[in-house]
């Protein structure tokens, strides 16, 4: 395994960079705030447009500080030479701008084992 600067807790940010995404995903998505809602859980609120444009940025911030960790990790556990540094960390920045650029959006099938796994502790970190 490479790496290891950081005891890979770098992957702690990206663990909760996707957890940012799928709750964003979740309360843009109609029918699962409608299943949610019919659960009667009394803590579920959906978030309003300004609070999901918010966990949109965090993701992106999140992604961000993720992808110069682990280059930084890969950097000075000997991983990369600094051209390969500077090279990986432009690729995956790169990367992560397309993806950005394209709606965020979740498959059907998603919704629906989002669904059949509820549990009201999911959104406890």
């Amino acid at each position: 395994m490479s790496g290891g600067t950081f005891r890979y807790h770098e992957s702690r940010i990206e663990g909760m960079a996707d957890y940012v995404r799928r709750t964003y995903l979740k309360h843009k998505s109609k029918e699962w705030v409608e299943f949610v809602q019919t659960q009667k859980s009394e803590w579920f609120k959906p978030y309003s447009k300004e609070s999901l444009a918010i966990f949109k940025k965090a993701y992106k911030v999140l992604r961000t500080a993720y992808i110069y960790a682990k280059c930084i990790d890969y950097l000075e556990a000997g991983d990369y030479g600094e051209d390969s540094f500077k090279e990986n960390l432009k690729f995956m920045t790169d990367e992560l701008d397309r993806e950005l650029k394209k709606p965020i959006k979740v498959s059907p099938n998603q919704i629906k084992t989002w669904i059949e796994n509820y549990d009201e502790d999911d959104y406890w970190y």
